[in-house]
């Protein structure tokens, strides 16, 4: 498994999840080998808002087994393992924003490998 994924490009800092999606490729990354995805989200304005985990272009479950408790500032903390699979070595992740106003606040987004 390579531990080289690209995420040079990967904002990890913040993104607003509005009414359409928001995500980026992910260079690198073997086709079968497991990652760690870990994110943060909120709702600044506390409206009902969520959000979808889309990866290589389909949708992805969060079970509640995979979302911790909040974090500071009521931020929702999330772990997810994903599957490399893109079949050329570019991953794509997207966040799309569903709800009252349109979507959610995804902060501090890592991915790593899964250690053996």
């Amino acid at each position: 498994m390579s531990d080289n994924i690209d995420t040079s490009n990967f904002d990890a800092n913040q993104w607003d999840v509005e009414a359409g999606n928001d995500g980026q490729n992910l260079p690198g990354m073997d086709d079968g080998a497991r990652y760690n995805l870990t994110f943060a989200t909120s709702d600044p304005l506390e409206h009902s808002d969520n959000f979808k985990l889309i990866w290589n272009g389909e949708p992805v479950s969060v079970n509640e087994s995979e979302i911790s408790d909040p974090v500071d500032g009521g931020m929702q903390k999330y772990n997810v393992t994903l599957t490399g699979g893109s079949g050329d070595g570019t991953d794509r992740i997207e966040f799309s924003g569903v709800g009252e106003t349109g979507g959610v606040t995804v902060e501090n987004a890592t991915v790593v490998p899964v250690s053996s």
